[in-house]
């Protein structure tokens, strides 16, 4: 299925997420299920009950034409807090109309305003689709293999995850700018508990149309992958219509776990209360009236007992299970969903506006009461105790204060010597102010640019509970939380990691985290299709990351596959200055501008050879200029690359850049375009590569870097070489 898209106008598409009461209902699940069908190298086969039972529940969004046909759909289902994506698919006679964008635009928003933590999609690993998928900020957390396990030909299934907005202590790894964070977690490893509604069986033992997702489930719930119980109304009732003493339906409720029994006062009560949202105009005394009570007596108990989801076949009771969710937390679920979910058994700172900033020593200070932030923060007193403890003993602790307009409003200790042989870092900062960003993104770079070289080195990071800005923005450097704390913690690598330090980085890796890595260096393939794998003994599943996010996690390291390119771009010298500032040990302790500190910078350029860089790419600086030293002075990587026109160039993006509206215009083309990206982890040469060199290794052709340059892996090899 090919989900590439171009921005086509699309103001006719409409999204029906409710439409059992149209006229077209029968014919849009026929029509879907044909998609499917026609799609089951992808989708696999599924009967069209199973679409109908989807679609009562609200979980299949179609996307429709003007003569209300349908242009693609979304079908989607999960456990709370975690929605997954069944189905995605697109008609090919309305592709290039981002109409799959629209479809899962309308999901993230419908989970993120019922406060679900992830979105998850399965996609194998060789369709052009993962494209989308990327694009749309899903993250590859784990892979797996298709099939069954008699197959000869499984393939390889990327397992997607995207964060919503809302907080959860299961958030992912690494944090994108489009909130994408990555932590590294595992799905939980029991199943949640179901209670079986008798329709269900019924469906199964006399063969009606929900027959097969029925079976397809009884047999899931008999092999132990989904736990199920029954309730003391579903032994009642199958007492009460049973034929003969030996009733196989009833021997098999009594042989599964059922839940206890509650006072009868109490179900009544909740199934009244039931009654008038599930089913509000039918009669107490009518001719469906006994199995209308029963199905509702089945219900509370169910809610009462807090199990996790009521699986049913019951039409009403799935047209209302968003509401009944809503209510009483307890999803109702058709059979159906377990067919296409087989493993779910589980602030921007402002201009700086001429204020000096200043970045001091306050080594000096042994009293943190002396400093008003750290009161105004409610710091700790362990931390402040511990803090005062290194200052007054450990001659490395290292304590500097950032000030703007001569207010303190952040404070950054570091303890270079703690017991573990880690880094401990104690940053606290006043996010009320406008420019808390800004201290953020300083103290937390120039303190993992300050770690040991080439080794594996835990770093602890201590913040107030109100920094907010602060959390965020150390998650999208790779920190994670750290258990039953409001700390977070950081296995960073500060060098350059290539064949030959790899098992030494793999070994030291596992010894601080317990996290096992491929013992080979990951090869371009490997990244492509299945990421970077990590796993832990004690977990049934790995976690699969990006390059990107592997970096990110690892950062300020730089992971040097056998594939691994660089674009050398020059730079002038003045320019050079007021971005990348002196990125030495004792960078940045002077009066600079907000450009230097920033974590992520932006730079201008022309959109010559632009289509070289891109999200992930390594760049190398050269400082350009007969005048100027004319040498790569460090390395990079991209976060963000586009072609803009200058009048689209934002003030917050501008403000990261180091050219005025004018440079703007000169490097601009004839069209008014200019190239945009913005990168982070520069990390400074500790040799810098002059011109003379730099030429006789091959990183410079004979047009001596009139423009930027690709250089490819063996080119790359030697710029590390020589510069470190």
């Amino acid at each position: 299925m090919e989900l590439n898209e171009i921005d086509v106008d699309a103001s006719d598409i409409k999204i029906l997420k409710q439409y059992s009461n149209s006229d077209h209902y029968e014919r849009y699940i026929s029509q879907v299920a044909d998609f499917a069908d026609q799609n089951k190298n992808s989708f696999g086969f599924n009967p069209v009950a199973a679409y109908r039972q989807m679609s009562l529940k609200g979980q299949l969004w179609l996307a429709t034409g003007k003569e209300h046909e349908i242009c693609g759909y979304i079908m989607f289902g999960g456990v709370y807090p975690n929605l997954r994506v069944f189905q995605l698919f697109v008609n090919p006679l309305s592709r290039g109309r981002r109409i799959g964008t629209k479809l899962l635009d309308e999901l993230i928003k419908h989970g993120n305003l019922n406060k679900y933590s992830f979105i998850h999609a399965k996609v194998a690993a060789e369709l052009p689709a993962n494209q989308f998928w990327e694009k749309s900020g899903f993250s590859i957390t784990q892979t797996s293999q298709g099939g069954s396990a008699k197959s000869k030909n499984r393939r390889r299934i990327n397992h997607r995850l995207l964060q919503l907005d809302t907080p959860d202590l299961l958030t992912p790894i690494t944090q994108t700018t489009k909130k994408s964070f990555e932590y590294l977690n595992r799905p939980t490893l029991s199943p949640p508990i179901y209670a079986l509604d008798l329709n269900v069986l019924f469906d199964l033992v006399k063969d009606r149309e929900n027959a097969a997702v029925a079976r397809d489930f009884i047999t899931k719930s008999m092999n132990g992958a989904i736990k199920i119980v029954v309730t003391q109304e579903f032994i009642t009732e199958l007492e009460r219509t049973k034929t003969n003493s030996q009733d196989p339906l009833l021997a098999l409720a009594r042989a599964l776990p059922t839940l206890p029994k509650f006072d009868e006062i109490d179900i009544a009560a909740l199934a009244d209360e039931l009654r008038e949202i599930i089913f509000p105009q039918r009669s107490k005394t009518g001719r469906k009236a006994k199995n209308d009570l029963s199905d509702l007596r089945h219900l509370a108990y169910s809610i009462l007992a807090s199990v996790d989801g009521f699986v049913t076949g019951e039409h009403s009771m799935l047209a209302r299970s968003a509401e009944l969710y809503s209510k009483y937390g307890v999803e109702v679920i058709s059979p159906s969903e377990f067919v296409f979910r087989p493993d779910d058994i589980t602030q921007v700172p402002t201009q700086i506006d001429g204020e000096p900033i200043e970045i001091e020593s306050c080594r000096d200070v042994l009293n943190l009461s002396e400093i008003p932030l750290i009161a105004k923060l409610r710091t700790p007193d362990n931390l402040i105790a511990l803090i005062e403890s290194h200052l007054k003993t450990n001659k490395e602790f290292e304590a500097n204060c950032l000030k703007i307009a001569g207010i303190t409003i952040a404070y950054c200790g570091i303890n270079f010597s703690n017991t573990l042989n880690g880094v401990d870092i104690f940053l606290f900062v006043d996010e009320s102010h406008p420019q808390a960003t800004l201290a953020v993104d300083h103290f937390i770079e120039r303190s993992l640019r300050q770690l040991p070289q080439g080794k594996v080195c835990r770093t602890n990071l201590y913040i107030s509970l109100s920094q907010i800005i602060t959390r965020e923005t150390a998650i999208t450097k790779g920190f994670i939380k750290a258990p039953k704390s409001n700390n977070l913690i950081k296995l960073a690598y500060n060098g350059v990691l290539d064949s030959t330090n790899w098992k030494s980085f793999v070994d030291q890796y596992y010894d601080e985290s317990g996290y096992r890595i491929s013992e080979t260096i990951p090869s371009s393939d490997d990244i492509v299709h299945t990421g970077i794998t990590l796993k832990k003994d004690s977990e049934i599943y790995a976690h699969s990351l990006s390059l990107f996010d592997f970096e990110s996690l690892i950062s300020p390291g730089v992971l040097n596959h056998d594939s691994r390119s660089c674009v050398l771009i020059p730079i002038r010298e003045s320019f050079a200055i007021d971005l990348l500032g002196n990125t030495g040990p004792q960078a940045s302790l002077f009066c600079t501008k907000a450009n230097l500190l920033m974590l992520e910078k932006a730079y201008f350029r022309s959109p010559t050879r632009a289509r070289y860089i891109e999200k992930g790419t390594l760049i190398a600086f050269y400082v350009s200029g007969k005048s100027s030293p004319q040498e790569v002075i460090g390395t990079a990587r991209v976060t963000y690359s586009e072609i803009k026109h200058i009048n689209d160039i934002g003030p917050s993006l501008s403000r990261q850049g180091v050219i005025d509206h004018g440079e703007l215009v000169k490097v601009s083309n004839k069209n008014g375009n200019i190239h945009v990206f913005t990168f982070d982890n520069f990390k400074k040469l500790p040799r810098p590569i002059g011109f003379k060199i730099a030429k006789e290794l091959g990183l410079i052709s004979a047009a001596n870097l009139a423009t930027i340059e690709k250089l490819m892996n063996d080119k790359l090899s030697l710029l590390f070489e020589a510069g470190y």
